[in-house]
């Protein structure tokens, strides 16, 4: 199973920023860090098979809070290239933005890695280290299938391919060349769907923000965010039990399955844009808005956290307590120096040194950069 993650930018405190998306980022996150709960408890082998089906299922789907964040980046990245009109800025934009943070996790990772000897990509030999160490600040490992020394890394990769094919289609539609430009998208989308079909949820944040206004008329009968997010997340899990590697374009049903999943990505995201629902009051509360902040670096630093709290209580609550009681202390302990962590994470090097980077590196040396949080 790939392991969760996000990556996209918002702007805190600017005249565009939607308090409803910032606090899906946090929603995601979460979604994100339940899943990998379920996942890290299963592998180690002390997940209660006695938990009921549906509290099960919710944890594990905790897993498409990555398409969620590509709901999220597709808007987002549509919005900053219209507004901006500035490729070369939105491509500084995004490094600059992308990292510090990871960097910050992935330098002790390969320390620890290098120090302790351990086989840090996988079964590779350490003579091939130096290329996989380049790969992974590259951001490859995902859309290539190479080791990553970060696993949650993986859409890190597929937010890069988004980054590029959204900046070249701009540029090529400024030059009036839509029609290659349109090609380009979609000999990237047919690449790039069978290895991970959420990649329709991109697509579909695009079209919730260039159509923002229509699909909320269109789709007014389906202005329930929770709703709309729960079907996805069933149409979502049903495809990705049902895909076959390779096939994914050839089988009518998965056809079927991917529009309506992006119908109900479409639905589901217009609405809480607009801030209808229970949800979207939801997204709005200190805590979600918190969680928004800090997401990126808590997509980063969650499992490296998890990985050292798995092995105590493995240890020490597990033969106490139980498997149902580990499972519950695992999430417990792994989750206040998680976001402790992502906080002081956030707060030097997503906001500190990507301040300092674009006041070094900006073309516009009057501009102050704000420290949005990456989903």
């Amino acid at each position: 199973m790939r392991q969760a993650s996000s990556a996209e930018v918002d702007v805190v405190g600017s005249s565009r920023f939607n308090s409803n998306i910032h606090g899906l980022r946090g929603l995601a996150a979460l979604m994100v860090f339940g899943c990998h709960v379920s996942a890290g408890a299963y592998e180690a082998g002390f997940y209660p098979d006695t938990w009921p089906t549906l509290f099960a299922w919710m944890l594990n789907a905790g897993r498409y809070g990555v398409d969620v964040f590509f709901l999220i980046s597709g808007y987002l990245i549509t919005e900053t290239l219209v507004r901006k009109h500035h490729i070369k800025r939105f491509l500084l934009d995004r490094a600059i933005r992308l990292y510090p943070a990871f960097i910050g996790v992935l330098l002790p990772l390969i320390a620890m890695g290098i120090a302790t000897q351990a086989r840090i990509f996988g079964e590779t030999e350490p003579a091939s280290w130096p290329f996989h160490i380049l790969s992974s600040l590259l951001f490859l490992p995902g859309v290539f299938p190479l080791p990553a020394i970060l696993g949650v890394a993986w859409s890190l990769s597929f937010e890069a391919a988004f980054y590029l094919t959204a900046a070249s289609a701009f540029a090529l539609g400024r030059a009036h060349r839509r029609a290659l430009a349109g090609g380009i998208v979609l000999i990237v989308s047919i690449v790039l769907l069978p290895q991970y079909p959420g990649i329709v949820c991109f697509h579909a944040g695009v079209l919730v923000y260039l159509y923002r206004s229509q699909l909320q008329r269109a789709l007014r009968l389906l202005r329930s965010p929770m709703l709309m997010l729960l079907g996805f997340l069933v149409l979502r899990d049903v495809i990705a039990r049902s895909a076959v590697p390779g096939e994914l374009l050839l089988s009518p049903l998965m056809s079927v399955l991917l529009a309506l999943l992006f119908i109900s990505a479409l639905a589901f995201f217009s609405a809480l844009v607009e801030g209808a629902g229970a949800l979207s009051a939801l997204m709005r509360c200190a805590p979600m808005q918190f969680m928004g902040t800090i997401s990126y670096s808590f997509y980063l630093w969650h499992t490296p956290v998890m990985y050292l709290t798995k092995r105590w209580v493995h240890a020490s609550i597990v033969p106490a307590y139980g498997e149902a009681a580990g499972t519950l202390a695992f999430a417990a302990i792994s989750l206040p120096p998680a976001i402790l962590i992502s906080y002081l994470s956030y707060r030097v090097l997503e906001a500190g040194a990507g301040r300092v980077l674009h006041r070094r590196l900006s073309t516009n040396a009057g501009r102050q950069p704000a420290a949005g949080a990456v989903s």
